[in-house]
């Protein structure tokens, strides 16, 4: 995920990994702060991040047992 928002940089929406990355270590990212960066900061658009693809990931996972289970 942080290889591909590297890539597409500025053309990233909301949340750009890299970008969190780069705040967390106090550079200046190429890209402006997200909505999330600006109200919550760069602990909590990390904080953001990780909940997201904790959900995404659990999603895609149970999509892929269900479908599994069904052939």
């Amino acid at each position: 995920m942080t290889t591909v928002d590297y890539v597409i940089a500025e053309r990233a929406e909301f949340i750009n990994a890299f970008s969190v990355m780069q705040r967390l270590v106090g550079q200046k990212p190429i890209v402006p702060d997200s909505m999330v960066a600006q109200k919550l900061g760069a602990v909590g658009e990390f904080g953001s991040v990780i909940f997201i693809n904790v959900v995404i990931s659990g999603i895609l996972t149970l999509v892929v047992r269900l479908l599994r289970n069904e052939n």
